[in-house]
C-alpha cells in the first residue's frame, strides 16, 4: 500500500460497532416510516394474515410491533411467508428461490417447530440483520483484496483502506433498502455471493489458481446462492473467463470442476419441478428447455426481450434509471482494471439482461448480488472532494427512506 494509505490505515480499519451503530440508525428510521405509513394499496397482506391468524406464535408481540409487521408483509414477502408456512401449492410458486423459504419451512415440517406467521417474519428479519453485518465485513476484506491487486490503476494518493471502510457502510444504504430487511432473499444472496467472490479472488492470480480448495468453495457458494436467486447463475461466466485465462491442465481441470457446480445446480433445479408436474402438465414440459422457471417468468410475469418496453412502464424505467446509470458508470470506470475483469463481465451481462428482459425496476434490489456499484461509489468517495460520489450517497439515503414508505403501502417498486 502507498505511504498515504499506510499512514491512514488505522483510522479506517473495520469496526463492527461502527457498522452496528449506523445500521441501527437507518433501520430505526425505516421502521418509524413503516409504522406511520397510512394505508396499504393491496389486499394480499390482509388475506395472508387472515389465513394464518390461527397459527400460534411463540412470542406475544406488542401492538405497535404487529402494526409494523403487518406492513412489512408486502409484495413477494407474501409469497415467501406463505411458502415458509406450508410450502408450494401453485405452479408459479416454484419461481421463488427454494432454499430461502425452506430455511423456515423445514424446521417446522421435520422438527415440529411451532412457528406462527409473525415468528417466521421475525426470524427472517433477524437473520437478514445478522447477515448484513457479516456481509459488511466480507465486503471490507473483498475490497481490500481486489483494490490491492489493482493498485497500479489507482491514483497516487489513493487510500485503499479508506475505500474498503466506505464500502462496508454503503452496503447498509444500498438501493435494496427495505428489501434487505424483510422476508426477501436479497441479503442472503449478497452474503453468499460476496463470500464466494472473496474465496475466488484470494485463491487465484491472473495466471494460475493458487488455492484450489478456496477456488472450489467459491463455486459451491455461488451454486447455493443460485438456489436462493436464479440470477446468481450469471457468475458461471467467471469460470468461462478463467478457461481462457489459465493454461495449465491442472488449473483447467479445477476451473471445469468448480464451474460445473453451477451447471449441475441448474440441471437439478430444472429436474425437480419437471418430475413433479410432467408429462401431465404439457406446455413447458414439452419445451426445449424443460424449465418451469423460464416458463413461469414469461407466462405469469411477462418477462422476455423487450416485453417490458411499454408506455405504462415508463415510470418504472424512471425508478430504475439512477441505479442502472450507476452500474453502467461503474463498469466504465473499471473497464481497464484487468483484475476486476471477471466481475465486470458478470455485471455487464446482468445490466443487459436487467434492462432488456427483466422487470427493470427490480434492479434496485436484485443488484445486491454484484459489488461493482458499491466499489464505484466508495472509490469516488475516497477521491478528494468528489461531488458525484457524495451526490450518489445522498440519493441512496433518500431513496432508502422513500422506497420504505412505498413498500409498506404496497406501491411500486416491487
Amino acid at each position: 500500500m502507498k505511504a498515504s494509505g499506510v499512514q491512514l490505515k488505522n483510522n479506517y480499519s473495520y469496526h463492527v460497532t461502527h457498522v452496528l451503530y449506523f445500521l441501527t440508525v437507518i433501520r430505526f428510521i425505516q421502521l418509524v416510516i413503516v409504522y406511520f405509513t397510512p394505508f396499504q394499496f393491496d389486499t394480499s397482506t390482509s388475506i395472508l394474515i387472515e389465513r394464518y391468524a390461527s397459527t400460534r406464535n411463540i412470542v406475544t408481540y406488542p401492538t405497535f410491533v404487529l402494526r409494523i409487521f403487518n406492513k412489512l408483509m408486502s409484495w413477494d414477502s407474501v409469497y415467501f411467508l406463505k411458502l415458509a408456512m406450508e410450502g408450494t401449492t401453485f405452479e408459479h410458486e416454484w419461481v421463488f428461490g427454494p432454499l430461502w423459504w425452506r430455511l423456515m419451512y423445514y424446521p417446522k415440517k421435520y422438527f415440529g417447530f411451532s412457528l406462527g406467521l409473525y415468528d417466521v417474519l421475525a426470524l427472517f428479519i433477524t437473520l437478514n440483520t445478522i447477515l448484513t453485518v457479516i456481509t459488511s465485513k466480507i465486503l471490507y476484506k473483498l475490497t481490500m483484496e481486489v483494490f490491492q491487486k489493482n493498485e497500479k490503476q489507482l491514483p497516487r494518493s489513493f487510500n485503499i483502506t479508506k475505500c474498503a471502510y466506505y464500502s462496508s457502510f454503503l452496503l447498509i444504504i444500498q438501493p435494496s433498502g427495505i428489501f434487505s430487511v424483510v422476508a426477501y432473499a436479497e441479503t442472503s444472496v449478497q452474503f453468499l455471493c460476496y463470500a464466494a467472490l472473496y474465496c475466488y479472488f484470494v485463491s487465484r492470480s491472473r495466471v494460475a489458481i493458487q488455492n484450489k480448495a478456496l477456488y472450489f468453495l467459491s463455486g459451491s457458494l455461488f451454486s447455493i446462492a443460485f438456489g436462493f436467486r436464479s440470477n446468481c447463475l450469471l457468475y458461471g461466466a467467471m469460470y468461462l473467463f478463467d478457461l481462457k485465462q489459465f493454461n495449465g491442465w491442472v488449473d483447467l481441470f479445477w476451473v471445469l470442476f468448480t464451474g460445473m457446480q453451477l451447471f449441475w445446480a441448474l440441471l437439478y433445479s430444472t429436474y425437480v419441478p419437471f418430475q413433479f408436474y410432467c408429462p401431465d402438465r404439457g406446455g413447458w414440459c414439452n419445451s426445449y428447455t424443460k424449465s418451469l422457471v423460464s416458463y413461469a417468468q414469461a407466462h405469469y410475469w411477462k418477462n422476455g426481450l423487450f416485453m417490458y418496453f411499454t408506455a405504462g412502464n415508463i415510470p418504472l424505467f424512471m425508478i430504475a434509471g439512477p441505479q442502472l446509470g450507476i452500474i453502467l458508470f461503474s463498469t466504465l470506470n473499471f473497464r481497464k482494471w484487468k483484475g476486476v475483469a471477471p466481475v465486470l463481465i458478470v455485471s455487464v451481462i446482468y445490466l443487459t439482461v436487467q434492462f432488456f428482459i427483466m422487470h427493470v425496476q427490480i434492479v434496485n434490489r436484485v443488484s445486491t448480488f454484484i459489488p461493482i456499484h458499491l466499489w464505484y461509489v466508495s472509490y469516488l468517495l475516497t477521491l478528494q472532494n468528489n461531488r458525484l460520489g457524495k451526490n450518489i450517497t445522498r440519493w441512496w439515503i433518500v431513496w432508502v427512506f422513500v422506497q420504505t414508505a412505498l413498500y409498506s403501502a404496497f406501491l411500486p417498486p416491487a
